[in-house]
């Protein structure tokens, strides 16, 4: 159940929220093969890139938080 794609800042990647699966796919934007996936607490729902592009802020519908994703480390660096 894909609920929301962005792009990355540098535009090779998009990010992908799964709500069915509780993670945020990475495709890569030239080929669309994915390319890796985060991990969510559940259910996530929106994407919304920081004004300084260096971090994606993931609602956790299910968990009722919002992850935040560094662009550049892939991975979730706080909640």
């Amino acid at each position: 159940m894909p609920q929301d794609v962005r792009l990355s800042p540098n535009g090779t990647t998009f990010f992908v929220a799964v709500m069915g699966r509780d993670k945020v796919e990475l495709i890569d934007a030239e080929t669309f093969k994915k390319v890796g996936s985060i991990s969510t607490p559940n259910m996530p729902h929106g994407l919304i890139p920081s004004r300084d592009g260096r971090s994606l802020y993931v609602t956790d519908r299910g968990a009722g938080k919002v992850s935040v994703v560094s662009f550049a480390m892939r991975r979730i660096v706080d909640t």
